[in-house]
């Protein structure tokens, strides 16, 4: 059985345990992934920073190749490029590449011819050729010559950002080449270039603190792996993201070319310090949610501990208390206010109610067994007047077998003196002879008369024991318990003639006297021994035993005289061990009130005694055990010997 406390606990702790699995479902599906979206848009802006760095560079070359454009050197330039030598050495040396990071400086004129062009390697500081840039002349449709001037406003019309070249990406601007009032019309071109390579990413790197990496996508530089990746870019979802297993974020995003097709695949590695930050916190919060809800729980066990559970723990225990002792003059005496203080008291009271519905319970029961203990008196004078009424006509026919009449006519005779003298040797030889026989007779009838009246003494006891209990006194007496049992064996064996052995243990004479009613004891031992010859009866035992014995148990409060009366008869089922005491139960196949070892119980329970049965099972006998006080602590035996009588 589950006490209180338990159940409690179990209640809290499910309340704790779904708090907690409420709390982690938050932290985990809502709190969680707020921080893994936080750290994606981080992704997004680290990985816009990058392009941005890529567009800024761009939009640098823009500025620079729009001053080389937009110049009236140059403007002269292009007209006469056989007389610019001047331009060339002031303008188009090597320190010119390496000292604006320029790869690459291509003057066109407007019918789409190289005036000037070089492509340095400024890592090997060496030319080169890129096919993409022909030596002579740029083919109509090239993408950087072939836009269309708008004469009204020719500095609007320009080209800058990303052209593919056989060397890898460059970043390139192209200007129409006017005066330096930005006025036409424009004679041709400039282009300036910066190939994109690790190098100069390496510099957006240092710039934006942002690790990317730049891949092409149509060249065999894609590693196989990213493949797939630029196919699931598109326009409305310009991110991808994966997680990398060394607890980094990768985005990927692609870069366009001056056309506007996607050329490039940016690769950037993020950190992933916002989700881990996001793990330590939700951690955090969670440890913290279940230290203090822990808290909370204990604070509100112990709270409900001393102001619920221990008081109805203390009243639970003090009402099993009760009903293991039976003693209903136990009393809670609680002080509080509350609902627990009322029951308390309440329950005071209907233990004193029950206290009081039960003496008078026990006096109604009590009462109500006279007619029975007087049909047993009955009974027992019938079982008295049995042997009584034997022995008397056992008497008369001893007297009866007395001559008395020839003993009578022979003494006239010898008084006449009229006989001879033959006759009167014969009558007096007769007189002998029958003065033997009733010396003898009278000797046996003293001895019938001595146990008649003995019987008769016996009879007019128990009718006078009746008589005082008829008129409500009950009177305590000093008594051999052995003379009781043996009395109570007398009274009932009458009914078992020859059937059931009774063995008297020498702890009866040793426990010595018993105070108590004489006539009520008498009867309890009785209907114990009858108990016991009854189930002797019904196992149709060969041989019947009872064994009656005696001791004195001491204990704490009291000695007590422990009386058993031991059968080797039927025995008693375990369930019925506590029930035979109960009014109406029977073990008995045939008709019984079963109100004798309920009334027995009861007498007991008013003499302060109880009784108790143990049984090893059905044919194995059984053992009624009575307890009763060694001394009286009601009633003070009067100095005569008498008694006191209890009302």
């Amino acid at each position: 059985m589950k006490s209180l406390m338990s159940k409690v606990l179990i209640v809290l702790m499910s309340v704790f345990v779904l708090y907690t699995a409420a709390e982690y479902a938050i932290q985990r599906f809502i709190i969680f992934p707020s921080f893994i979206s936080l750290e994606q848009d981080e992704g997004r802006k680290d990985t816009m920073r990058a392009v941005q760095a890529i567009n800024r560079e761009a939009h640098h070359l823009d500025s620079l190749c729009n001053d080389w454009a937009a110049w009236d050197d140059s403007y002269e330039f292009v007209q006469a490029p056989s007389k610019g030598k001047a331009y060339i050495e002031a303008n188009l040396m090597l320190t010119t590449f390496t000292g604006s990071n320029l790869n690459l400086i291509y003057i066109v004129n407007s019918g789409g011819k190289v005036v000037w062009g070089q492509i340095h390697d400024l890592e090997a500081e060496k030319m080169i050729r890129i096919p993409e840039f022909p030596n002579d002349a740029f083919p109509k449709a090239h993408p950087l010559t072939s836009y269309i001037i708008n004469e009204e406003s020719p500095e609007k019309k320009r080209v800058a950002g990303v052209f593919m070249t056989g060397k890898g990406p460059m970043l390139v601007s192209a200007h129409p080449i006017l005066n330096s009032a930005y006025q036409g019309p424009s004679r041709g071109t400039i282009i300036l270039g910066r190939l994109l390579n690790e190098k100069l990413v390496n510099t957006f790197i240092e710039q934006t603190n942002v690790k990317f990496q730049v891949f092409p996508i149509h060249t065999t530089g894609l590693p196989e792996d990213l493949w797939d990746i630029p196919g699931r870019i598109t326009r409305e979802s310009p991110f991808l993201m994966n997680e990398s297993g060394d607890g980094n974020l990768i985005v990927y995003t692609t870069f366009p070319d001056i056309q506007g097709n996607a050329v490039l695949l940016l690769k950037t590695k993020i950190p992933r310090k916002i989700s881990e930050r996001g793990v330590v916190t939700t951690r955090v919060a969670l440890i913290s949610i279940i230290a203090s809800g822990g808290g909370i729980i204990l604070v509100i066990l112990l709270l409900l501990r001393r102001i619920v559970l221990k008081p109805l723990s203390d009243l639970t225990d003090h009402t099993l208390s009760i009903a293991e002792s039976g003693d209903l003059s136990a009393r809670t005496a609680a002080s509080r206010s509350d609902e627990i203080g009322v029951l308390s008291r309440e329950f005071d009271k209907m233990l004193a109610r029950l206290a009081d519905a039960q003496k008078k319970l026990m006096e109604q029961s009590y009462y109500s067994g006279k007619a029975e203990m007087a049909s047993g008196i009955l009974h027992n004078v019938r079982n008295s007047m049995s042997p009584l009424l034997g022995q008397l006509h056992q008497l008369d026919s001893t007297l009866r077998k007395i001559p008395f009449s020839q003993l009578e006519m022979a003494h006239n005779e010898l008084d006449e003196g009229t006989a001879s003298e033959q006759r009167r040797q014969d009558l007096i030889k007769f007189v002998l002879l029958s003065n033997k026989s009733l010396i003898s007779s009278a000797n046996d009838s003293q001895v019938t008369l001595g146990k008649i009246a003995e019987r008769i003494g016996h009879v007019e006891q128990i009718l006078d024991d009746h008589q005082q209990w008829g008129h409500g006194k009950l009177v305590e007496e000093t008594i051999p318990l052995e003379e009781l049992v043996r009395d109570a064996v007398l009274l009932m064996e009458e009914e078992f003639p020859g059937a059931i052995s009774t063995h008297f243990d020498p702890g009866l004479a040793e426990v010595g006297a018993v105070i108590v009613h004489r006539l009520s004891f008498l009867q309890v031992l009785g209907n114990l021994w009858r108990n016991a010859a009854e189930a002797i009866q019904r196992k149709r035992a060969p041989k019947g035993e009872i064994h009656i014995q005696a001791s004195i148990e001491n204990t704490d409060s009291q000695a007590l005289i422990h009386v058993q009366v031991r059968d080797n008869g039927v025995g008693i089922e375990a369930d019925n061990l506590r029930r035979i005491f109960e009014q109406g139960f029977s073990t008995k196949k045939e008709n019984a009130s079963g109100i004798g070892l309920h009334w027995c119980a009861n007498t007991l329970s008013v003499m302060r005694g109880r009784i108790y049965a143990e049984s090893d099972g059905p044919d194995k006998g059984a053992c009624l055990h009575l307890m009763i006080p060694a001394h009286s602590d009601r009633n003070q035996i009067g100095s005569d010997g008498a008694g006191t009588s209890i009302p």
